[in-house]
């Protein structure tokens, strides 16, 4: 698009499109393209980009675990601050970030929404629901408190007319929350947000791990818990097969897919074709995953065929 003193004055391709007689920087006349949209990019964690050569496990004992539980609300912020400024000037203007940093309170998430609001970017904060034990104690909280926590959040943000903040519950995974805990979540989305979000497998192990706990793939284990329908978003679903593409698609559930993200994880997309009738489905690429080459291990592999995977 075209714009002259705030007036849209041509629209096609950007070759046909010619440039402002005058330069952007005065403000009165620029070029400009329709706006994109991030989801997951785990803001707090975009900074350091610890460990991008490791395979994902030792990823996330060694780097994540190790060093974001440090993260005050300021660090978030910061990190917040880099990582939305990043996707701004990329042409990113609605972020969606998946955020676990919760500390057992909303200082951390609220840092995450300031750092929006100071640049200017609308978020969505999906603040998750996380009680697996295995995780770090400023990652887990009690249902009661996650449940507590998210409605004092929510409500702090529900009047905003523009839709700058948006506040969602996101129940970690399946292997990330307990039952009980992702039911909780999927009731928050019933009665006070409209859309809930949840990571689904993207490695083989997680689809193994559900089979063991729930005597069902992870999409068929959603189902039975009563909670998957048009609110449910899922996040991967790398490891998804017919039946379950199928079902997300009938349940007129939505999918973010995130290719980056894959792609550093080395994993391989499973699916054939697109269930009919098609699920909605969003493209991401989650800012902690995204490798720089300071990053890469010594042999200088590309993060996704690294030598050390």
């Amino acid at each position: 698009m075209r714009i002259e003193d705030g007036v849209i004055v041509a629209v096609g391709a950007p070759g046909d499109v010619p440039p402002p007689a005058r330069a952007p920087s005065t403000g009165a006349a620029a070029r400009s393209s329709p706006a994109r949209s991030r989801a997951q990019p785990l803001v707090p964690v975009a900074p350091p980009r610890l460990g991008d050569d490791l395979p994902f496990l030792e990823w996330r004992d060694r780097a994540l675990y190790r060093y974001s539980p440090r993260l005050d609300a300021d660090g978030v912020q910061v990190g917040a601050l880099f990582a939305f400024g990043e996707m701004l000037l990329h042409g990113v203007t609605t972020v969606c970030d998946f955020f676990y940093l919760n500390d057992g309170a909303n200082e951390n998430a609220s840092a995450v929404i300031a750092a929006a609001e100071r640049l200017g970017i609308r978020v969505v904060l999906a603040r998750c629901f996380y009680d697996w034990d295995g995780a770090p104690a400023s990652y887990r909280e009690s249902i009661p408190r996650a449940v507590q926590n998210f409605q004092s959040l929510h409500a702090r943000h529900a009047g905003d007319a523009r839709r700058m903040v948006t506040v969602q519950p996101a129940p970690h995974s399946l292997h990330g929350a307990s039952r009980e805990m992702i039911i909780a979540a999927a009731g928050c989305a019933a009665t006070r947000a409209r859309r809930s979000t949840s990571t689904s497998p993207r490695s083989r192990y997680q689809v193994e791990d559900c089979l063991a706990r729930y005597r069902a793939r992870p999409l068929h284990a959603v189902a039975a818990m009563g909670i998957l329908d048009e609110r449910l978003i899922a996040v991967h679903g790398c490891w998804f097969d017919e039946t379950e593409r199928r079902l997300l698609a009938d349940k007129s559930a939505s999918l973010i897919y995130n290719p980056n993200s894959n792609m550093f994880l080395a994993t391989r997309d499973r699916r054939r074709r697109p269930a009919q009738p098609s699920a909605s489905a969003s493209l991401s690429a989650p800012t902690a995953a995204a490798p720089t080459a300071a990053s890469r291990c010594s042999t200088r592999c590309a993060p996704a065929r690294c030598c050390r995977r």
